[in-house]
């Protein structure tokens, strides 16, 4: 439940608890103000019928390098020209290992740029063992000077906590009558996820104690590790599946049309990071092909800025 609370004692407590998630300019559940006095003042309640996850503000979106991947995607601009999202994101087909989308075609887009970056090639080299984590370069144009994302180094394991961000669906859909479709605006959220269990291509996050979930949309959004004291510790998976559990009656199966998702699987990186490290060395002024596609592999020096660059810390949200 998304709730806003309005104390008269110049204290106003705003708690947005939200999802995530794909469809942007459907319709939001209609929501019901809920006033009740109390001893520290009136309170009021905005009822919707799915929790949210928490919006990320736009500078806090641009520190990270969050970006949209086509309309419809997440992902994480990890230095000036590559960014990192969901193998599937970069289909035609929408499904892992899927045939590649024209490069061309796509944009990449972020709420903090004005710009709408092309991108001239994609970096597949994993989903054969069903990882679904993929590069995009930009060759030929770029958002200007980026933070460089670490890279979370070691295998995750069961009990770790991470930080999911996406900008996929914000509220489920609602049964009706009349049915109403999920709700997307297309801004980034983040949440707070357990793993619960790991494999060598999959880390899965059910539902948060706050009721909190993936959904669609978030795909490729970036999960990063956090460490003692809160401090993030790199980027730990990318989401990649999310498990359906309920839809509208009478409505298409698809993630417009969902009421209930039981977890979502990421995608974890820790056995990509050196070959990732080494990928995204080439810059478009170096355009030799470095270990993508079906290329044999070439490994280069990487830049002083690939090894010593920390991103800044960023605060996690309670």
């Amino acid at each position: 439940m998304r709730s806003i609370f309005c104390r008269r004692t110049n204290i106003v407590w705003l708690t947005v608890i939200m999802l995530f998630s794909l469809f942007a300019g459907v319709t939001p559940a209609s929501a019901q103000l809920t006033c009740v006095d109390t001893p520290e003042g009136r309170v009021c309640t905005i009822s919707q019928a799915i929790t949210n996850g928490t919006p990320v503000p736009t500078q806090t979106q641009r520190d990270l390098g969050l970006v949209t991947i086509g309309g419809g995607c997440s992902g994480t601009l990890i230095n000036r020209y590559w960014v990192l999202t969901a193998d599937h994101c970069t289909t035609s087909t929408g499904t892992i290992g899927g045939p590649s989308q024209n490069p061309s075609a796509m944009k990449i887009t972020a709420a903090w740029s004005t710009e709408q970056v092309v991108p001239t090639r994609f970096v597949r080299n994993w989903n054969a063992g069903g990882l679904d984590i993929a590069l995009i370069f930009l060759g030929a144009g770029d958002f200007g000077a980026a933070n460089i994302q670490l890279l979370a180094q070691d295998p995750r394991a069961v009990g770790d906590s991470l930080i999911k961000y996406g900008r996929g669906i914000s509220s489920y859909a609602q049964p009706g009558p009349p049915p109403v479709a999920a709700f997307a605006d297309g801004l980034y959220r983040s949440a707070i996820f357990q793993i619960t269990a790991v494999s060598a291509t999959t880390l899965t996050l059910p539902v948060n104690a706050q009721n909190q979930v993936g959904n669609g949309g978030d795909s490729g959004g970036p999960d990063i590790l956090i460490g003692p004291n809160n401090v993030s510790l790199g980027i730990a998976s990318v989401q990649s599946t999310c498990v359906r559990t309920a839809t509208v009656p009478g409505q298409p199966v698809t993630w417009a049309w969902t009421t209930a998702i039981s977890q979502c699987n990421s995608a974890p990186v820790a056995d990509a990071r050196f070959d990732i490290l080494q990928i995204i060395a080439e810059r478009p002024a170096d355009l030799t092909p470095i270990l993508y596609e079906e290329s044999a592999p070439a490994l280069l020096p990487l830049p002083s800025d690939h090894i010593r660059n920390v991103p800044p810390r960023v605060p996690i949200p309670h």
